[in-house]
């Protein structure tokens, strides 16, 4: 009997060779493919953890920069207050310096305004490229699993 067993080993692999090379391509085939995946799945996992990285950094910037603006703008309501209890049109000198106080405030909180909707929308295109990753991670994991 273990003359019969050994006898039809030889035999498939004499007959067949063919079919073993085929086998041991398909090996090497699927852990490549496998291989692949996970780089792939490690790559987009790195730029997604990137992404959350950069939206919390332009939003904390975004936020020292109006944080710096409101600063600005609190001085110089502060300076216009206090230039209040000077009559108006008394004096050139202070009402030529009232004016460009005014025009300066009105500037910093443009100013502000544009920071913000720029934040808004680098922080909003950041999100939907991160949402992209995330959907193309998620297909890729399903791909891997259906493959397994």
């Amino acid at each position: 009997m273990h003359y019969l067993k050994k006898s039809l080993v030889d035999l498939h692999s004499s007959d067949y060779p063919k079919l073993n090379s085929d086998n041991r391509k398909r090996l090497k085939l699927n852990e490549a493919v496998a291989r692949s995946f996970k780089k792939r799945l490690k790559i987009l996992s790195d730029a997604i953890r990137e992404l959350n990285h950069d939206i919390k950094e332009r939003q904390s910037k975004s936020q020292q920069v109006q944080d710096k603006i409101e600063k600005e703008i609190s001085h110089l309501e502060f300076v216009l207050k206090e230039m209040a209890k000077f009559p108006l049109a008394q004096v050139d000198m202070i009402e030529t310096r009232r004016l460009g106080l005014e025009g300066e405030l009105l500037r910093l909180k443009h100013q502000e305004r544009t920071e913000y909707i720029k934040a808004w929308s680098d922080v909003s295109t950041l999100k939907r490229k991160r949402r992209d990753f995330i959907m193309e991670y998620e297909n890729l994991l399903r791909t891997e699993e259906m493959l397994e």
